[in-house]
């Protein structure tokens, strides 16, 4: 009996994780990154496009484990992150990082979500502002298939 329960588990762990659907799903196609370099210009505000994101989220109570994949440019790229949420009153979700660099927010009734994150480096400084979908497991099935027609 042992056995058997130490294989099962060890299946679980090495099962891909694509096997295990998530509790929501984020597609942000539609984002912009506003920068201002850290020189004295007048040309140092510079708006660009951003490239977009795949979220998938699993909560746990108060908390969220998020998976990111990048599309764009950027695509391939992964991230996985540990939000908390900040605000939850139905059909309003937000949650955020521990560092509060991502700032994700959800309307559960009208399937939109926006996401807010900042852009730091020695020279500039600015936001990334996203507009997107958010998805049940189940709409994300028909999202797919809309996408590979």
């Amino acid at each position: 009996m042992f056995k058997w329960i130490l294989t099962s588990l060890l299946a679980l762990l090495i099962t891909p994780k694509i096997v295990f659907a998530a509790d929501f799903y984020l597609h942000f196609a539609n984002c912009k990154t506003t920068v201002s370099y850290l020189v004295l210009s007048n040309e140092s505000l510079k708006t660009l496009e951003g490239d977009g994101s795949f979220t998938s989220c699993t909560r746990n109570s108060q908390t969220l484990r998020c998976d990111i994949d990048f599309l764009g440019e950027s695509k391939g790229t992964r991230k996985a992150g540990v939000y908390k949420i900040d605000l939850e009153i139905p059909p309003l979700l937000t949650f955020t990082d521990e560092m509060m660099g991502d700032y994700y927010v959800i309307d559960m009734n009208q399937h939109a979500a926006s996401l807010i994150t900042r852009v730091m480096d020695r020279k500039f400084a600015g936001a990334k502002v996203c507009h997107g979908i958010y998805m049940t497991d189940s709409e994300r099935k028909e999202f797919e298939k809309i996408q590979q027609k």
